[in-house]
């Protein structure tokens, strides 16, 4: 099986927040992962808005108006939508991973908003998800810079990542990962030149 390394900035932007790989100091090693138990995260959700994670590009087109979308690398298409959050609309994209018979499923839907909207947008997401999971952010997501803060809900399927850096904050909903192997490390342009033509945010070695 071919490891995974898991792009940590936001889909079409290019923040940063970790800036320590936890409990590795080279990319051959990884934070060891062990399924959660039955119950670990009842809120755990297979998407958000509607918009269902793995769900084609056409089921997606029925719950969301899609706009500015463009082929990137390895035919993968990026898009832009509203998702709605704690009754306010955002400005949000779309991943769409190309598969190996040229389907297009959603792979990432992430929102990017001004630092001073991070708290409702944290406050509204821990009403809907709960509390964050801070031994899970720790393990997986490694120390966020001075001045920052990164959140993660985790469970076996999906993932929730959070943080504000500066001017900027960001959500991200997307497949866990790290369940498959991966972990934080590459860079929008990393991805972008990634030799993998099927699934980023996720560079395969």
């Amino acid at each position: 099986m071919r490891r995974l390394l898991v792009m940590f900035t936001m889909i079409g932007g290019t923040l940063l927040m970790s800036q320590q790989v936890p409990q590795a100091s080279n990319w051959n090693k990884l934070p060891e992962w062990k399924p959660y138990p039955a119950g670990h995260w009842p809120q755990e959700p297979d998407g958000y808005g509607g918009m269902k994670l793995d769900a084609t590009r056409a089921v997606i087109e029925k719950a969301a108006k899609l706009g500015d979308c463009e082929t990137i690398s390895f035919g993968n298409e990026l898009c832009r939508t509203t998702v709605v959050i704690g009754g306010r609309s955002f400005k949000s994209s779309l991943l769409f991973v190309r598969t190996p018979d040229n389907q297009k499923l959603l792979s990432t839907i992430s929102v990017q908003f001004g630092s001073v909207d991070y708290p409702f947008v944290k406050a509204a997401f821990t009403k809907t998800f709960g509390p964050s999971h801070e031994e899970a952010a720790h393990k997986f997501l490694g120390l966020p810079p001075e001045g920052s803060e990164q959140l993660l809900w985790q469970g076996n399927k999906t993932q929730i990542r959070m943080g504000s850096l500066r001017e900027e904050g960001f959500v991200v909903v997307e497949d866990n990962w790290f369940a498959r192997g991966g972990y934080v490390g590459a860079t929008v342009e990393q991805w972008r030149i990634s030799e993998d033509p099927v699934t980023p945010p996720v560079q395969r070695k």
